[in-house]
């Protein structure tokens, strides 16, 4: 995983690698530069709202994307996640939507990331996940400074150590 300062978990009980570019591109309108997975679910009016917000890291080979499947804590060592999940054995369920450092997303953009990931999950023509598949909501997080931006409210999780 990069380390990006700035970044929007979403959090799932699902193996997120699934999902995670098809769900970027449905809730912000972004695909990769270099893969441009999950381009069927975008929406331009989304798209214009978020692409001078959302960073673009290269993986492991050199693919820039806007997302990455991750655990709950993000690879972050002073944050902990747990969510409810009758499977044991999870792997990364969450997704990261990385946030360019100089960008600052509202909290009507914010809900509105939430609304469409909640759609995702219930409403969503994608066909590949999983039908006890949930979507518990987000956590902004900068990482450089050790301190959650802000996060929403929902069930069944519990955050530690976050400053």
């Amino acid at each position: 995983m990069r380390s990006p300062e700035r970044m929007l978990l979403l959090v799932t009980n699902i193996y997120a690698g699934n999902f995670e570019r098809e769900m970027c591109a449905y809730c912000t309108g972004i695909v990769g530069w270099d893969d441009a997975t999950g381009i069927g679910l975008v929406d331009p009016v989304i798209k214009a709202i978020f692409e001078d917000k959302i960073k673009q890291e290269p993986d492991e080979h050199g693919t820039h994307r806007p997302a990455e499947i991750s655990f709950n804590d993000a690879d972050i060592e002073w944050l902990s996640i747990r969510v409810s999940s009758d499977n044991e054995e999870l792997g990364p369920s969450s997704v990261i939507i990385y946030i360019k450092e100089d960008a600052e997303l509202t909290d009507v953009e914010l809900e509105l990331i939430d609304k469409r990931a909640k759609e995702f999950f219930n409403d969503s023509p994608y066909k590949y996940l999983d039908e006890n598949g949930k979507y518990f909501g987000y956590v902004m997080i900068d990482s450089n400074r050790k301190r959650l931006i802000t996060r929403s409210t929902f069930k069944g999780y519990k955050i530690e150590g976050a400053k």
